[in-house]
């Protein structure tokens, strides 16, 4: 029951954040759950922003819920490697250095338009053959 209850929450976590990709830590049930936020706004906005968040979790949980803002990408990918955090936001290329990094694993990542998968355009010059 309670795996069922993060798997719920994590969906609906990357759903309200808009985040890509959510990650948890060894422990499955810690007294503290340390959300990770991406550090791309000031740390102080960010969990201004996400107080709402932080009140679902505790009342839905019945946990203590801390909100991290890591400095960069780097800490929070270090942070997630040494078993600091419970619950990290990734994005594609971060998570793929911090799954190059540590024994991470993904369990929900965001949907948009019924798809959880990333686009991308390679540009290349006119020269190189390139056609497709």
């Amino acid at each position: 029951m309670q795996k069922k209850v993060f798997t719920i929450v994590a969906i609906m976590l990357s759903t309200l954040l808009g985040f890509n990709t959510l990650f948890a830590a060894s422990d499955p049930d810690p007294i503290t759950l340390k959300v990770a936020l991406l550090p791309d706004e000031n740390g102080s906005t960010v969990i201004k922003n996400n107080q709402g968040l932080k009140h679902y979790l505790e009342t839905s949980l019945g946990k203590k819920i801390e909100l991290v803002v890591t400095t960069d990408y780097s800490s929070m990918i270090e942070a997630m490697r040494h078993g600091r955090l419970d619950l990290a936001y990734f994005g594609p290329l971060s998570y793929v250095l911090a799954k190059s990094k540590s024994n991470i694993e993904a369990f929900a990542a965001l949907k948009k338009k019924g798809r959880t998968t990333y686009q991308a355009v390679v540009i290349a010059n006119v020269s190189s053959g390139i056609r497709s």
